[in-house]
């Protein structure tokens, strides 16, 4: 079903041990490249106080389509494999919306 409500999107990535140059590197650009994208409200990357590895994302998309034209996207696919490789797993991704 489609809809226009705003919805967010939360991120958690776990780098790998000695690849955390090349992950905040990669982060810069995912966060440019998703800035850019049509729909997007915020796209915001922290790194944790307490551990250097752990990293969280929180988007805000206009709609849920959007955020799905984004995730579909030919750049985000070729981009993958960037992130993946400085990835110690698979991020844990939630998605919300507002109340």
């Amino acid at each position: 079903m489609a809809t226009t409500e705003n919805v967010a999107v939360h991120v958690t990535f776990t780098v790998r041990s000695g690849m955390e140059a090349q992950a905040r590197e990669a982060f810069a650009e995912l966060v440019e490249n998703s800035l850019k994208d049509a729909g997007c409200m915020q796209y915001d990357m922290h790194v944790s106080v307490e551990d250097g590895l752990r990293y969280m994302l929180y988007e805000r998309w206009e709609s849920e389509e959007l955020l799905r034209a984004h995730q579909d996207a030919a750049w985000m696919k070729e981009f993958g494999p960037k992130l993946e490789a400085v990835l110690a797993g698979p991020p844990v991704i939630t998605d919300w919306k507002p109340l």
